[in-house]
């Protein structure tokens, strides 16, 4: 198209307009807009007659709500469309040098890597982003400090998360509200994901703050739904269901259906975790109803898992096979592992409709084996060779073991950073602590910065700690079970903590 000297102000102003939708998560509006640029989605929009900084930013535009759009909305090589265009756009910043630009564009290249699952290339483009000179306030530095730990957060490495969101804490003082919201959001939910539950919630808080005052409603919604499965894992089911609710709540008003029924299913698994398995059955069949006539195939799965588990709850056990079927239908789209993790969490909801019994509970002292059964959560395997122990000190308090507690292990395997249990073959003494074995020497960590050594051949390895139960659930000796998420916690607590 031709352009005359009219029109470049108004296309300056439209595209500040779809920076302020990027801002406040209305992609779709910000994609409507873009529109009045470019008409046909399937090639480049039509620059021809710009001036070269305005080729940049119309490129960048058009690359970065595609590919925000497209990760929500599931839009067919949508990421791929973003890296052509960012790359494109940065190839013209380059021609001026404008270091903030091609940060920037590097922030959008990482993101479209890091959601089609190539997190190598991710990383480089990252690392290219922070190699600019720019200051550590500066909205694209704190942004792509965010991206990184998002990829962190994307390969597991939720203590790496925490420690690099800590080292770089103080740049977000003065931040604006969506990006401490962001960062409170990511350092929750590597806390989370390493069992320390009451820092994620103390973050999530600090998050739905921040993202009341950013405007920022689907993040706010997506923080809401994240506390409902906090709480969800620390047995507080009024409150997870309240933040169910305002999750769905909030979807329902942005539109955005798809989010929506995963809020719905959230909710369908707190029910499920209460026991209470109608009210899980009639939530997953709405959430099934509005995801059926989509192309979320991956989050369809999950629903109708839901269903299955909530069935398997109600004793509809042949009833349960015709929603497991379409799960795993779906999920072989994403291959192998989904359709494994579908089959492993359905036969969890299964065993868990059968008592689990032990006759092997320990004090940390000396040895007093007696009988007792346990009522175990879907999160713990029920077929597996289980022990307990009394716990007789403050050492692990953080993640639910508190003194008088009953530590509930399992036999088999472990692994370094594993927090496990060993008897002294001669005095039959009992310690747990966190697993490292070398030279000859086990070691074993607690949160007290006290390890003890201890010399492999004299003692057992009974196996790891996995749940925990308190006294006052015992029921005529039946303990209600509550697990522990896997932790591979540091030695030095507070270097991974933000102050």
């Amino acid at each position: 198209m031709r352009v005359f000297h009219v029109e470049i102000p108004k296309i300056q102003n439209l595209l500040m307009k779809v920076c302020t939708f990027e801002k406040t998560g209305e992609y779709q509006q910000a994609f409507d807009l873009l529109g009045e640029i470019w008409t046909d989605k399937s090639q480049a929009p039509d620059v021809g007659g710009l001036p070269s900084p305005l080729v940049a930013e119309t490129l960048l535009r058009c690359g970065a709500v595609i590919g925000y759009l497209g990760n929500l909305k599931q839009i067919l090589d949508a990421q791929e469309i973003s890296k052509n265009l960012v790359t494109a756009a940065r190839n013209e910043f380059l021609k001026s040098f404008k270091y903030e630009k091609l940060a920037e564009c590097e922030n959008f290249l990482a993101s479209a890597y890091y959601r089609t699952g190539e997190f190598k290339e991710a990383h480089i483009w990252i690392e290219e982003a922070l190699s600019h000179k720019l200051t550590e306030s500066n909205e694209i530095r704190l942004h792509s400090h965010i991206i990184k730990s998002v990829i962190l957060l994307a390969e597991s490495k939720f203590q790496d998360t925490i420690s690099y969101l800590k080292s770089v804490s103080h740049d977000f003082d003065n931040s604006e509200p969506l990006l401490k919201g962001c960062f409170c959001t990511n350092l929750a939910l590597a806390h989370k994901n390493i069992g320390f539950l009451e820092e994620a919630i103390r973050y999530l808080t600090f998050a739905r703050f921040s993202h009341k005052k950013s405007g920022h409603r689907s993040y706010l919604a997506t923080v809401e739904n994240n506390l409902a499965q906090v709480y969800k894992l620390r047995f507080e089911f009024p409150k997870a269901l309240d933040c169910a609710d305002r999750a769905i709540e909030l979807f329902s008003e942005l539109g955005d259906r798809a989010r929506k029924s995963f809020s719905i299913d959230t909710k369908a698994q707190i029910c499920i975790a209460k026991k209470d398995f109608t009210s899980a059955l009639d939530l997953a069949e709405q959430a099934i109803e509005i995801l059926k006539f989509g192309d979320n195939a991956g989050m369809l799965s999950e629903v109708y898992l839901t269903k299955s588990q909530a069935l398997v709850g109600l004793g509809e056990i042949a009833e349960s096979v015709f929603p497991i079927a379409e799960a795993v239908s779906l999920a072989k789209l994403a291959g192998y592992s989904q359709v494994k993790q579908i089959a492993d969490s359905f036969e969890l909801s299964i065993y868990a409709q059968f008592p689990v019994k032990t006759n092997k509970v320990y004090s940390e002292k000396p040895k007093t084996p007696h009988n007792l059964s346990l009522e175990l959560p879907p999160e713990i395997l029920p077929n597996q060779d289980f022990f307990g122990i009394w716990i007789k000190n403050k050492a692990f308090e953080k993640i639910g073991l508190r003194k008088g507690n009953l530590a509930i292990g399992a036999k088999g395997k472990v692994s370094a950073g594993d927090l496990v249990a060993v008897c002294d073959r001669e005095t039959d003494l009992v310690t747990i602590g966190f697993f490292e074995n070398q030279y000859g020497l086990i070691c074993l960590e607690n949160l007290n910065r006290e390890p003890e050594l201890l010399d492999e051949y004299r003692v057992t390895i009974m196996g790891k700690i996995v749940g925990y139960a308190e006294p006052e659930t015992n029921v005529n000796d039946c303990y209600e079970v509550k697990p522990i998420l896997p932790a591979n916690l540091p030695n030095d607590e507070s270097d991974y903590l933000m102050t």
